[in-house]
């Protein structure tokens, strides 16, 4: 399994260099080979994650590592979706380099292996964080497109647009992006705090109230009010990106800071395992 954690790592690291310099120069050649090196890398993860499940009968959420290897392999799945989609391949320039640094995070957390506790074996908890980082992932779309219209909108202001305005996509398309994965990934998060919930219900009888609860809670709430203000008041453009940019801090300090930091029922203070790995899951 560590042979194709590290074909993938390698793979993602050439997919990101080459993005950079698909952005920078445009060239057909550095673009093939991003889309080959992210090919490659996508399917040694997900044999990878297969590998595991299969293995030890845990789902890689359980556990810190687990689970940033896990956000990586969604990172790029919603890449790739986002790219079939719009065909911008330059979009990779902004997420790709994401799902790289997760999975080089994981690669330095420890490996011990350790006995997962049945309540982290159910579907309940697969439905829950699968969902959960599949919203966090389509928020990290939308959070690169936020930063691609305001840099884009820079230049088109400066009415001298330099190199960078033929580089990035027009400022209709990055807009549809954006409204495109929020409007993907808020119906994820509903699921995924609904499913938590019904998880937690069963497992505990009851829904264990810690400060990642009411993040994701307030997080949801962000969300459905930005996207509700984009369909009613027509919210678009560079509110719509400054929101995005926003929300995914919301959400990345829900993720690397409480989950991290703060003891309670997702704390991963007693969970730093990977491969398989214990501990609250890591939604």
């Amino acid at each position: 399994m560590l042979t194709l954690f590290y074909a993938a790592l390698c793979a993602y690291f050439l997919g990101t260099c080459f993005s950079i310099l698909y952005f920078l120069r445009r060239s057909h050649l550095y673009g093939r080979i991003y889309l080959s090196a992210v090919i490659v890398g996508f399917a040694a993860h997900t044999v990878l994650i297969g590998a595991i499940w299969l293995a030890t009968g845990e789902f890689p959420t359980a556990s810190h590592g687990g689970s940033m290897v896990f956000f990586s392999w969604v990172i790029v799945a919603v890449l790739t979706l986002v790219e079939g989609r719009y065909r911008v391949p330059v979009v990779g320039s902004f997420v790709l380099p994401w799902a790289f640094i997760a999975m080089l995070y994981a690669a330095f957390l420890n490996r011990t292996p350790t006995q997962v506790p049945a309540l982290l074996r159910s579907g309940w908890f697969f439905a829950h964080t699968s969902l959960s980082f599949l919203s966090y992932a389509a928020f990290m779309v939308a959070f690169a497109g936020g930063w691609m219209y305001l840099l884009q909108e820079r230049q088109v202001r400066s009415h001298r647009p330099g190199a960078n305005f033929h580089r990035l996509p027009p400022l209709d398309t990055l807009d549809e992006i954006n409204r495109w994965s929020m409007a993907l990934g808020f119906p994820l998060l509903t699921l995924g705090i609904l499913t938590g919930a019904v998880w937690a219900e069963m497992a505990y009888g009851r829904l264990p109230v810690d400060p990642k609860v009411a993040w994701s809670v307030a997080t949801w709430v962000i969300y459905g009010a930005l996207l509700n203000a984009r369909h009613t008041f027509g919210w678009r453009g560079r509110k719509a990106a400054i929101l995005a940019i926003l929300g995914f801090a919301l959400v990345l300090f829900g993720y690397a800071v409480i989950n991290v930091h703060y003891t309670g029922f997702h704390s991963f203070r007693q969970a730093f395992h990977f491969l398989p790995g214990t501990g609250g899951g890591g939604m």
